[in-house]
Parts: structure tokens; sequence; C-alpha cells
């Protein structure tokens, strides 16, 4: 029973709303209401339409809610809740419609998958038990989503994914613009989640475009991402255009770093380094040496791309100590000023010296007895520790403590002729040790004997004419005059002018000595302008005599080289002599003994006791000999002899020469004895060929004579044109006088007659001399 009065009173109601709903539903009844409110829903998604569900007085209760669609009077949509509280009230089953009721958010009409004719104006009625019937109408339409939207710079030009370069300190210009949309979207910008203009602008009927403009680029702004939103409505996702900043940044901090010492060597490389931090791109650095670019440096970029590091190879010289040395960094891709930074060059560097006179004096006019200050001009970092002066290679002035200018300073006084030359200053620090560039003091002096002239000897024989010669050290040069005095035991008498011979710092006189008492000493003086020769030069002239034994002498066993000491040569002109002769037999039985018995030591000039001549002769300018060239298989005894025009000194010997095997060179397999022997049957040959028996006879007869004299004189076997022999006499000049390479020259005794007129070979230069009267 309780069915069928519950179907009645749904037929009935459904009869008296259709009854109501005509006369509801008019356009007359829809003008009365109030207006809808607009909600917007996406093609395909769900919507909610809101009901005001509140209740008109506390005691006052809902019996129905019906939904109804545009003009139409029969509710698509019921909710019975005259039974029930209205969250629990029985609802029409419908597929994709559901009303929600919540205290907090009061009544929605849920649709779910919205389709195209769900658009429209739905009215909701709400039933009260005690108040009167409430209509809430909604505006239901469907969204267009934009069709096109695009961002473009200041120049028009559209910016797909990054936009710029902008540079640090100026302004921003973006625009973005949505073409299409049902609502008219609105256009925002939005940076890091957080909306930074929203204000749009109709430009068409179908475009809405906002302008973005930030007036100062900051760095915040490097690799930042904007976001153009396009929104319809709250409830529908915008659509979003995202836009990179491509930002250029200046450089903010430079700064020049030194590794190790900030004290910089000369001659040394020094490495340099300069970082800059902040610029986007990387920093363009540049290195200036007071205001000079300084090229070929490195360019490293570090930690992306803020950090920039220069490193500079710098080497230094001592002009570079104090300068400016400046780093620049510049962003070239933007206009902005340049950051620099600048530190001093600290260079180290041996002292520089230099000298100069301290005298306002004309220094061409500096004479004997001046005083003369010099100053050394020390350029040095760090400080000089001492200053030497030298004069010449003599030290003449130390200074262990250099504190102020006077001790840079040597004080020369009462000049004299020996004051002249050259003056150095040497100084150290802890970089080296310098020497000046000399300084050549020309003094105006009275002549001086030349160095090494002060007094000499010459020797000569009676009748013979000598040159004496005078040299004389004088400034000026110019002007200088000679004058000569002879001196003997019991007078001193001038020389004729005419006798005297002078050419510019030099003078000579020609003598020649007659009797005992010629022998003496010549004076020689000279004048300038500045005043005569104080002490006189002294040329002795004495009696020649044979020379002086050399002294000293000593082989040295690794070059096989003898060397003495000279000792007077008599006055004359000497040479050195040396004969080698044979002591011993050969140390192996098996090689022939050569053929001169063992010779006497004591010796006379021509071997005038009988003995056996000696083996071979050296003869050299100098007191120096080799024997390279002496067979290993013997030993020889060797004398040393100084010989002049008036004979030979007593000998110098050296006992028991014996020759190391290593010193031996190999040997010429030819003597003059075999090539005889090879030539003798060749000119046989010849005569036989000529069939002139008596032609025949007298060669046969001369070769056999030839052969027999030469095997005769054949010496011990030695070393002819030994390489090395060569190469020591090319170091040392020739030994000898037209004798080619072979130093070994074979001797024969001498008659007397040949040795005088070896002895006496000087005495046949006389010539018309001087001759002073008693």
């Amino acid at each position: 029973m309780r069915s069928a009065g519950f179907l009645v009173f749904v037929i009935l109601s459904l009869i008296e709303l259709r009854t109501s709903s005509s006369a509801d539903d008019t356009l007359e009844f829809q003008k009365t209401l109030p207006p809808p409110v607009m909600v917007w829903a996406l093609k395909g998604h769900n919507v909610e339409l809101p009901c005001d569900v509140s209740l008109p007085t506390p005691e006052d209760r809902i019996n129905m809610i019906l939904w109804f669609k545009d003009t139409t009077g029969i509710p698509f949509y019921s909710l019975d809740a005259r039974d029930s509280e209205l969250y629990k009230a029985e609802q029409m089953a419908v597929s994709r419609w559901y009303f929600k009721f919540t205290k907090s958010t009061g009544g929605k009409l849920m649709i779910a998958n919205v389709l195209e004719s769900d658009k429209g104006v739905y009215r909701c009625r709400i039933d009260f038990s005690d108040s009167p019937t409430r209509n809430f109408r909604v505006q239901l339409s469907l969204v267009d989503p934009p069709e096109s939207i695009f961002v473009m710079d200041s120049q028009g030009v559209e910016v797909h994914n990054v936009a710029g370069p902008y540079f640090e300190g100026y302004d921003l210009q973006l625009s973005c613009t949505v073409k299409g949309g049902r609502p008219k979207p609105s256009v925002s910008w939005w940076m890091n989640g957080t909306k930074i203009d929203d204000f749009t602008e109709q430009v068409f009927q179908d475009q809405s475009t906002n302008r973005l403009l930030i007036p100062v680029v900051t760095r915040d702004l490097w690799q930042a991402v904007v976001e153009c939103r396009a929104s319809s409505t709250p409830s529908i996702p915008a659509q979003i255009k995202t836009i990179q900043l491509d930002v250029y940044l200046k450089p903010l901090t430079i700064k020049i770093v030194q590794s190790g010492s900030r004290e910089l060597s000369v001659g040394r490389s020094h490495q340099i380094q300069c970082e800059s931090v902040g610029s986007v791109p990387a920093a363009n650095i540049t290195w200036f040496l007071d205001g000079d670019t300084i090229k070929h440096s490195f360019v490293t970029v570090m930690d992306g791309t803020e950090r920039t590091v220069s490193n500079l190879t710098l080497q230094v010289d001592a002009h570079d100590h104090g300068k400016e040395l400046t780093c620049r960094a510049e962003n070239s891709r933007m206009y902005a000023p340049a950051i620099t930074h600048s530190i001093r060059l600290n260079v180290t560097y041996p002292p520089i010296l230099s000298v100069k006179p301290v005298s306002i004096m004309d220094l061409d006019q500096i004479r004997e007895g001046d005083d003369l200050q010099l100053n050394c001009k020390v350029d040095a970092n760090p400080p000089i520790r001492y200053i030497n002066w030298y004069h010449g290679s003599q030290v003449i002035s130390t200074t262990s403590e250099v504190r102020h200018q006077d001790h840079r300073r040597l004080f020369l006084t009462n000049l004299n002729a020996s004051s002249s030359g050259e003056y150095v200053c040497v100084a150290s620090n802890s970089e080296g040790v310098s020497r000046s560039v000399p300084y050549n003091l020309k003094l105006l002096h009275t002549p001086e004997c030349a160095p090494g002239t002060y007094s000499t000897m010459i020797g000569a024989l009676r009748h013979e004419t000598v040159e004496v010669k005078c040299a004389v050290k004088s400034n000026p040069e110019s002007g200088v005059k000679f004058s000569w005095t002879y001196n003997n035991s019991r007078e001193t008498l001038p020389i004729p002018g005419s006798r005297v011979s002078s050419d510019g710092l030099t003078s000579s006189v020609q003598y020649t000595p007659i009797t005992e008492s010629d022998f003496g000493t010549l004076a020689c003086w000279a004048s300038n302008q500045i005043g005569k020769q104080r002490v006189p030069c002294y040329v002795h002239i004495v009696q020649a005599k044979t020379p002086d034994t050399p002294a000293n002498c000593s082989l040295n066993n690794e070059t096989s080289i003898i060397t003495c000491s000279p000792g007077y040569d008599g006055g004359l002109k000497q040479y050195f002599l040396m004969e080698v002769r044979n002591t011993e037999d050969p140390i192996d039985n098996e090689v022939d003994t050569p053929p001169y018995a063992e010779l006497p030591q004591q010796l006379n000039d021509q071997d005038s006791d009988g003995g056996t001549p000696a083996l071979y002769r050296i003869r050299n300018d100098e007191a120096l000999f080799s024997l390279d060239s002496l067979d290993t298989d013997y030993t020889y005894d060797l004398y040393l002899f100084a010989v002049n025009a008036k004979g030979k000194s007593e000998p110098y010997r050296i006992p028991n020469v014996k020759m190391r095997s290593s010193q031996k060179l190999p040997r010429t397999n030819k003597d003059p004895s075999s090539a005889m022997a090879q030539v003798s049957p060749l000119l046989i040959f010849i005569g036989i060929s000529g069939s002139v028996l008596a032609i025949i006879a007298l060669v046969v007869v001369t070769g056999i004579i030839l052969l027999c004299r030469k095997k005769d004189q054949t010496p011990p076997p030695l070393r002819r044109n030994s390489q090395r022999s060569a190469q020591r006499n090319s170091m040392r000049g020739s030994q000898l006088n037209n004798y080619g390479d072979n130093i070994f020259i074979k001797t024969s005794p001498m008659s007397d007659a040949e040795s005088d007129d070896e002895m006496n070979e000087g005495k046949k230069r006389g010539s018309p001399c001087w001759k002073h009267s008693h």
C-alpha cells in the first residue's frame, strides 16, 4: 500500500510540476529571475554548477531541489529531501549528473565529460517547507582555447626559446600575444612562480597582448626563465610560453696574483695571474706595462663562465723596476667600462755601474799635481753590499759598507803619469757582481819611459854598429822632443842632434863601440809642452859574450816536450839548440844496436874531444823542444845549449831519456838508403838498354859508391814527418829556419873555420857610426 501511495504521489507531482512549469518557464518569468552566474567548461572535462541552498530561516528546511535547462519546464534532475536530511536525500539515477552537498561549499551539480550540447542556461529550483521557492540560474559556456601564443622582442622579431642578449644596466622589452580563445584570455608574465605583469591590451578583435618592460636589467636575470601565460578562466589550466633570458654581465672584480716572491729577478721567467670574476661571457683580459700592451698571455675560463684567469709569463730587465703592471678586464660584447688592477714591479737586478768624474774643471786639461774625484754611479736593487775600485788590474780602494754617497767616490790626489789609465768600480748585491765600463783618465804629464824601458842592456862587439832605441809615453803625444847623452866611467857627453833620429814617441841613435872605453851608458831625455822628463831612459852598452846556460829544463812525460828557462843572452840575439846522443844499447836484443859508442858527458862546442858527433840537432828560437820522433828502443842523453853570435853556452844535460811506446808514431818504411838502393838497379837497367858499355860501367860504379856512402851515414831508426810533431810545431811556430817539417838534422863535426864563421855572423853588419872624442 505504501508503494502504491508513493507512486500516486509522484504522478500527481509531475502533473502539478508540468502545469506549473509551463507557466514558470515562460520568457516573462525568466526575465524576473536574477541574472545567471557564468560558468565556463572545457569540452570533455568536468564542471560544477553552483546552486544556492542556504536556508532562509534556521527553522526552515529543503524539501526538493529541481534542475532545469534553458526554457524547458520539465526538470532533468531532481533531489527529494522531504523525508530525510538533504545530504541523505534520494537522487535521480542519471549517468553524467550528480548533486553534491556539503555545509562548507553548499550544493553543486556535477556534470561529467562536458559535451557541446551541455552549454546553456541552467536553473536550480529549491522548494522549502515554510519559505517561498528560490530559483538560481547558471550560464554554462564552453571554452575555446587560444589558437596561438607567441613572444616578440622590441625589434618585432619573434622569440622562440631564448631572448636576448640583454645588457646589464639596460632595459628589457618583450611582448606576448595570444590569438583567439573564448572567453578572451588574460595574458600575464611570470618569473620564478611570481606574477610580474598582468596588464592585457586588446590590440585586435581576436588578439590579446601583454608588453613586459624591465627598466634595468640586473645580475639576477642571468639565466632566468620568464613565462607568458594565457588564461581563459581560473578553473581552466593556462597555456604557457617559456623563454630563457640571455643576459650579458659586466666583470665585477679583478685582481693580479703573483706566485711565490713578489720580487722579480732579471733573467728569469715569472708567472703572474690576473683573475676576473663576474663577466658573462668570459672577460677579455689585457696586460699593460707602463701603458704598453704585453702580448702572448694565456687565458683560461674556470667555474663556468663567470671566472676568467689570464696567465702571463713575464721576463723583466732592470729598466722595468718601478713600472706599473696593469691587468684590464672587459666584456667586449657589451657597452660597459673596463675594470683594471695595477701593481708596481719590484725588479731585482745586479748593480749597473758607471764611473764619472766629480769635477767642474776641463777634463782635457788635468795634469800632474792636480786632484780628482771619481764617482761610481750605482743603480742596483737590492742595494749594493760593497764597492771596490781598480786602477788597471790592481785594487786601489775597498769599501765593505756603502752607506752614503762618499763611499762611492774615489779621491785621487797629486796626480802623476802613473795615475793615467783605466779606472773601474766593482760592486755586488744578492743578484750578482758587476763591473763598470772603464773610465780612461788621460793625464797631461811630462814624458816617461815606456814600460820595460827604464833601463835596458844591449850587447855589442867592437866595431859593430848597433841601433839604440828609446820609447816614451807622453800626454800630449804631439810635440815630443828628444836629446841623448853618453856616460862612461870618466865623463858625460851630449850626442849631437844630427845623430838622433826621432819619430813620434820613439828615438834612436846608431852607435859603434871602437875601444873598451866606448862601452858605457846612453841616456835618453824627452820633453813636451808640460815639461822635461824627470828621469831619463838608460841604455847600457856592454861588450857581448856567449849566452848563459839554459836553466830549469824539464821533460813532460805526457807530451814529450822539454821546456827551459832562458838565461842572459850575452847582449846578442840568441837561439837554442838541443843535441841528442845515444847512451845505451837497445833493451830488446833483437833490435839492431846503433852504430855509435857511448859519448863522454862533458862536450865542447864542436866535439873537439874526439867523441862521436851528436845523433841529431834541433834548433828553436824558444827554449822548447819536442821528442815525439825518437825511437822507443833506445835510451838517450839530451844536451841543451843557448847560442848567439859569440858562441855556444855550456850544455844543460838530461841523461837517460827513454821514450814510452805509447808515444811512438808510425814511421815510413822508406829511408834515403833504401831509396838509393832502388834507384841503382833502375840506372843499370837504363844503361844496359842503351847498349853503351862505358856508360853502364860508370853508372854501376857511381851507384855502388852512393849506396856505400849512404849506409855509412844512416842514423838509428827514427820517424820522419811525424803528424803529431807537425801539429805541435804548428802551434808554437816553426822550430827551424828553412828545414821544413823534418826537425831532426844529421850532424857532422864542424871545422874551426866553419865555427868561427857562424859565431862572427853579426860582425859582417858594420857601418859608419858616431864616435866621440876623448
